[in-house]
């Protein structure tokens, strides 16, 4: 699952960068009729990450329905994405 793989890579990116609160990865979840598609966006700092799985520059993405797949819990309520960030579409 991508989002396991993602998880993995992200997290000693993370600890080794200090765990800095603007590094995250939120996921949208959407139900189709045979599988869930799973978009994720990963902030501007986590820029690292997102090139490792080929991710493209979009605009942020409206909070609703986003899930904080990696970085710090917090990040989801003081953490505002910037208006580029990376997609992840798979």
């Amino acid at each position: 699952m991508v989002c396991v793989e993602i998880g993995d890579i992200f997290q000693p990116m993370f600890e080794s960068a200090g765990k800095p609160i603007a590094m995250a990865v939120f996921v949208r979840r959407e139900e189709g009729d045979v599988h869930c598609e799973v978009t994720a966006y990963f902030s501007p700092v986590a820029k690292d990450v997102a090139e490792l799985f080929e991710a493209l520059p979009c605009v942020r993405p409206a909070r609703e329905g986003l899930d904080l797949l990696a970085g710090v819990k917090i990040a989801g309520r003081r953490f505002s994405l910037n208006d580029k960030t990376a997609l992840l579409s798979k």
